[in-house]
């Protein structure tokens, strides 16, 4: 079992435009999963690893994540906002939260609905082999599927050689699931991090 202390943290800025006109009114981490809105399935994964306090990055429409959720209390967690006005990447939004964060987090993006069996053995694998990172994969048939999330790459050992965001080019079939565990050296990572070329985003 984790023997240790984990926070949450949320990434649900994003405008989410391809769900256009839904996200034209309404932020995408609100839009319901059989009739739950799918941030709150969110809160109910990491109370399930029971994380108790979260952060939620904010952005298109955030206050009314706010106001759906307020500070936690009916969730049975404490809850923070941060507001990301620029949105220029995922790692700029992880990084925002370096002043807020005291310990390894669970990291869930906001737009992706999961539905997994058990995720305390991610915790486990990142406690026993002392991991900076732990991110969960699918292998995945349908290249195009990589293609609109992340592409994995793995040595044979299975640690990660390289993460490529929406890439044009497929090289593995190991699709990024929106779901991390970091230690706190993410955030030098992020600091040493140049835009993309492609995207010209913090990736």
């Amino acid at each position: 079992m984790p023997t240790g202390t984990y926070q949450g943290v949320i990434l649900a800025a994003g405008q989410g435009s391809r769900m256009g006109p839904l996200t034209d009114h309404y932020p995408k981490a609100l839009l319901p999963v059989a009739n739950v809105p799918l941030i709150v399935r969110h809160l109910e994964t990491l109370r399930s690893l029971g994380i108790q306090e979260a952060f939620v990055v904010v952005g298109h429409l955030g206050q009314q994540i706010r106001d759906a959720l307020g500070d936690g209390t009916a969730f049975g967690m404490a809850l923070h906002y941060v507001e990301q006005e620029r949105r220029e990447g995922l790692a700029q939004a992880v990084g925002m939260l370096e002043a807020h964060i005291s310990s390894p987090f669970v990291l869930l993006l906001g737009d992706i609905y999961f539905a997994f069996k058990d995720l305390v053995p991610l915790i486990e694998h990142f406690e026993f082999h002392r991991a900076s990172a732990v991110i969960a994969v699918k292998d995945e048939s349908d290249p195009e599927l990589v293609r609109r999330n992340f592409s994995v790459e793995m040595n044979d050992n299975g640690q990660i050689d390289h993460v490529v965001e929406k890439p044009t080019e497929v090289a593995s079939l190991w699709k990024g699931c929106g779901l991390y565990l970091f230690g706190p050296t993410i955030f030098d990572a992020i600091r040493r991090t140049p835009r993309s070329s492609l995207r010209n985003e913090y990736e």
